[in-house]
């Protein structure tokens, strides 16, 4: 027990560097820190990320949906895997600049680490992916995560946890969204 405490110490004390590193304040990292599940969800997705790189890659099969914000003019798109589950843990993958579904060749293996572990991968396609790089912001990434994690919650009727995860950019777009979200 006493190395797991360690290994969790290690991880947020890592995680507090780089989010420094890129511009969150010293106060929000606190607030994101403190949070006991934020620290264990931070610990267990830097434990899948390792064992996801080791294995062996499998087909995705999942549920394809579009959510919308009232105001836009368009819905966006979600990837969510596995097909049929009854998970109430939802990680968040964002990918980098013109990426889209299956952004980096782990993918694949997060996904099967993630459902054995009682998590759902969630993917977005967001209005900057494919195509839409340089046609958007940050910002309007973090507005259309949020608009997914809150459709999400609504869907399990408030009763969901999320992590988030981003390759490249996508680690700016979670940060931003961190950054600026309202605290629900």
């Amino acid at each position: 027990r006493g190395s797991r405490q360690e290994e969790a110490a290690a991880c947020m004390y890592a995680t507090r560097e780089r989010l420094l590193a890129v511009g969150v304040t010293a106060a929000m990292v606190g607030a994101l820190l403190s949070r006991r599940r934020v620290a264990q969800g931070l610990l267990a997705l830097s434990r899948l990320a390792s064992s996801a790189a080791a294995s062996p890659t499998a087909p995705l099969s999942g549920c394809l949906y579009r959510y919308k914000h009232p105001s836009w003019p368009a819905p966006l798109q979600a990837f969510e895997s596995p097909a049929a589950h009854a998970h109430r843990k939802y990680c968040v993958y964002i990918g980098g600049l013109t990426d889209g579904l299956l952004a980096c060749s782990y993918v694949e293996a997060l996904g099967a680490a993630l459902d054995e572990r009682g998590w759902s991968l969630v993917q977005p396609v967001l209005s900057s992916s494919y195509a839409g790089f340089g046609c958007s912001s940050l910002q309007r990434d973090a507005d259309e995560l949020a608009q997914l994690l809150r459709h999400i919650a609504d869907r399990e009727e408030g009763d969901a946890e999320f992590a988030l995860v981003g390759h490249s950019t996508g680690c700016q777009d979670a940060v931003t969204l961190l950054r600026t979200a309202p605290p629900e």
